[in-house]
């Protein structure tokens, strides 16, 4: 009888820890700095990442990671879910509708899928702190 619990705890074991995979982020692939250089020439001047800003007309990059993190915690789904907003900016496409009803939607900027995907990249792998 012992056996058979033994058995049933290891099967339990090994296929709760099945092979996962694991998120690769490919910065080769992905211009990091690029990503920073498109933020700060477009982005921070609506997204202002100084959270003492009294003059908000964006939510702040933090605020945006943290919206899509919470609901695509992982690489891919982040960058495929933040450069299809980017790509096709409509509230029904909105992470962050309650954003869009305070703000109003954003335009198309008109970026690449490149060049998005270097944001996307970077606040995703970015400490946004400040």
């Amino acid at each position: 009888m012992k056996a058979h619990h033994l058995f049933v705890f290891l099967a339990m074991f090994f296929f709760a820890c099945k092979d996962r995979k694991k998120e690769t982020i490919k910065v080769n692939e992905i211009s990091l700095e690029e990503g920073f250089k498109i933020l700060n020439t477009s982005c921070f001047s609506c997204h202002n990442p100084n959270p003492q800003n009294k003059t908000k007309v964006a939510p702040s990059p933090k605020e945006i990671k943290l919206a899509y993190l919470n609901k695509y915690t992982d690489f891919d789904n982040f960058l495929e879910h933040f450069v299809a907003f980017q790509e096709n900016p409509l509230k029904a496409n909105a992470i962050m509708p309650e954003a869009v009803d305070k703000y109003g939607i954003m335009p198309k900027l008109g970026y690449t899928k490149e060049q998005l995907t270097a944001v996307a990249g970077y606040i995703y792998t970015s400490n946004l702190e400040t």
